[in-house]
């Protein structure tokens, strides 16, 4: 941990929190408000259903619920922090190492 600079920990702390409050904040915050689907539930006349989007419900139907957060936000929340941790890999891949102190010592024996 001591060798961490500072892209590693701005990787670190951006990456890792988008994917904490994608995950476990906002899957406490929908825990709580109680709408543990991520369906819109609609109604149609005497027929009811669930969508995932709510241009997809018939044509007249009123949506009843919907989700506290869309699950598609949730989705881009994640892949965009784990673009994150990937952009550090590669960054790491192509830098040149900062620590060459040990390559040289092993080369004089």
């Amino acid at each position: 941990m001591a060798n961490l600079n500072t892209m590693d920990r701005i990787a670190m702390y951006l990456g890792g929190g988008l994917i904490i409050l994608a995950i476990p904040v906002m899957g406490v915050i929908v825990t709580l408000a109680g709408s543990m689907s991520p369906l819109y539930s609609f109604t149609a006349g005497d027929a009811s259903g669930t969508v995932l989007n709510p241009a997809m419900a018939p044509e007249g139907a009123q949506i009843v619920s919907s989700p506290v957060f869309d699950p598609i936000l949730r989705g881009y929340l994640i892949l965009l922090g784990l673009i994150i941790f990937m952009l550090l890999g590669i960054y790491k891949l192509f830098s040149p190492a900062s620590d060459t102190s040990s390559t040289t010592t092993a080369m004089a024996d």
